[in-house]
């Protein structure tokens, strides 16, 4: 356990927003759209158990068959069905509590705890967005293993000598194409800030001004809305970085969250312990948060793991992993550049 200390304190006169060295993180991810919100999936998450085996089912359309020739015949047509398929997340349960000395807070001219509270929400969703990059290198990597990288365009250069391939327009039409003629039902590309950044030394990306419909603006790279994001994995090779961008379709990920209000888990609690500090007395928050978060299209296999929750390990792990969905009908497409 960390705890701020009086130590910690006294070399500043304030402590105020202004003042504080906070970790990067703009929530870029989440506000793309990525998020299918289903009330038929929330309500089941809201009658689980944490650590609970959700199940997502979904219709499998029959592949097109010739239709059989009406005549005068006894012969009867034969009925093609229309089964169901199931997918499977995981409901997680997860706890972050952070600590405060209360001389800190005697001797502070702001209160440590009300900084902590307001960090809360910050901290799940970064939470959030990592799980998810992570389930995006767990499928990444199931791809290449169970389907021969069917969504996948491995173009990087690692050779000593060789010129880094960046992403460009040429490249991502050859990676879209990877799905046929269902290419322009993806909206979305997801990449790393130094992908961004060659991109912009091309002249390939529009900005458009916030409006009523896009209050933080938004960036264009063609077609597709741009979401910047450091999480976004690198790969180190042996003379090269590559760089995975990702394809997506809006709400590519199912998000549910739990109403622990409705069960004996307390999303916030506060803790004293009056003896610690040789009496000065610790304080702590705790924060407790339960969800779903769900790559439409890709099954989860809890029995693979050891957690009761998945940890961001756990999601990065191919093996997990298993798609449930047609090629052509998955949300994610992987492109690999330098």
């Amino acid at each position: 356990m960390g705890y701020t200390k009086l130590a910690d304190v006294l070399t500043r006169a304030l402590w105020t927003k202004e003042f504080r060295n906070d970790a990067p993180f703009i929530k870029s991810i989440l506000n793309s759209g990525i998020f299918t919100i289903d009330p038929r999936v929330d309500s089941v998450v809201n009658s689980a158990e944490a650590g609970q085996i959700i199940e997502i089912p979904f219709i499998n359309t029959p592949d097109y068959i010739e239709p059989s020739i009406a005549d005068d015949s006894t012969n009867e047509i034969i009925s093609t069905g229309v089964n169901y398929g199931r997918q499977y997340g995981v409901l997680g349960l997860y706890a972050k509590s952070w600590g405060t000395s209360l001389l800190a807070e005697v001797f502070s001219s702001s209160d440590p705890l009300r900084f902590f509270r307001d960090y809360v929400g910050r901290y799940w969703g970064e939470d959030l967005e990592r799980r998810i990059v992570m389930s995006l290198r767990g499928i990444l990597g199931a791809n290449i293993n169970s389907n021969n990288g069917d969504l996948v365009l491995d173009v990087a250069d690692d050779t000593e000598d060789g010129a880094p391939i960046l992403l460009d327009a040429s490249i991502l039409i050859d990676a879209k194409g990877l799905v046929g003629e269902l290419q322009d039902s993806f909206q979305k590309l997801f990449v790393h800030s130094k992908v961004y950044q060659d991109l912009q030394k091309q002249n390939l990306v529009e900005v458009i001004p916030p409006s009523e419909q896009a209050p933080m603006g938004l960036k264009k790279f063609g077609d597709y809305e741009l979401i910047v994001s450091d999480l976004m994995p690198v790969i180190e090779g042996d003379n090269k970085k590559s760089y995975v961008s990702v394809i997506a379709k809006r709400g590519a990920f199912v998000y549910s969250q739990k109403d622990l209000s409705k069960t004996a888990i307390k999303a916030v609690e506060y803790y004293n312990n009056p003896k610690a500090g040789n009496g000065a007395g610790i304080e702590e928050l705790i924060s407790r948060n339960a969800f779903l978060v769900h790559p439409l299209g890709w099954s989860f296999d809890k029995a693979k793991i050891t957690n009761v929750s998945p940890s961001l390990a756990d999601l990065a792990t191919p093996d997990v992993w298993s798609r449930v969905y047609r090629q052509q009908n998955t949300n994610f497409i992987f492109v690999i550049t330098n």
